[in-house]
């Protein structure tokens, strides 16, 4: 559909930079396990609250992050972030195969290894009775934001 239209390297440059910028946010071990991935930055409260674009922030105000670790897993966000990149996988592979993705065969295996790995994590982390981590965005939001860039104050189920 997108090469009949004519928009299929658009569609590419799209999810290209939707990878890239996924790809930031998880880092792996020696080992290819998972380290860490970062799931949200900022604080929504505040962020909500200015009317303004985000290159105006000034240095000092409130850009917490959250991340998942080992002891801090989240399933849903990590089988997420491993079905996006399982899901362009596919989408670069069909573009290889007709020559129109410049990164390369590289930069898919790539997108596999963390497909992989996010998998494994995301697998790995359920309560022993099936039903995961999940992260619970109340209990984010109820985290103080001098708090929230060291990960304190989060229980290890969210």
């Amino acid at each position: 559909m997108y090469r009949a239209a004519g928009e299929f390297e658009n569609m590419l440059n799209i999810l290209t930079w939707a990878t890239d910028w996924l790809n930031k946010t998880v880092v792996l071990n020696e080992k290819g396990g998972v380290e860490e991935v970062y799931v949200l930055v900022g604080d929504p409260e505040w962020d909500h609250s200015k009317w303004d674009r985000p290159e105006s922030i000034v240095k000092g105000e409130p850009r917490p992050s959250f991340k998942l670790t080992p002891k801090k897993r989240g399933t849903d966000c990590a089988a997420e972030y491993a079905a996006a990149f399982a899901a362009a996988s596919l989408c670069y592979k069909r573009a290889l195969a007709i020559d129109k993705f410049e990164p390369g065969l590289a930069y898919i295996r790539k997108m596999v290894k963390n497909a992989e790995a996010l998998w494994k994590f995301a697998d790995s982390s359920d309560n022993g009775d099936g039903t995961g981590n999940f992260i619970k965005v109340e209990n984010i939001m109820r985290a103080l934001p001098s708090e929230q860039s060291e990960n304190k104050n989060l229980k290890q189920n969210y």
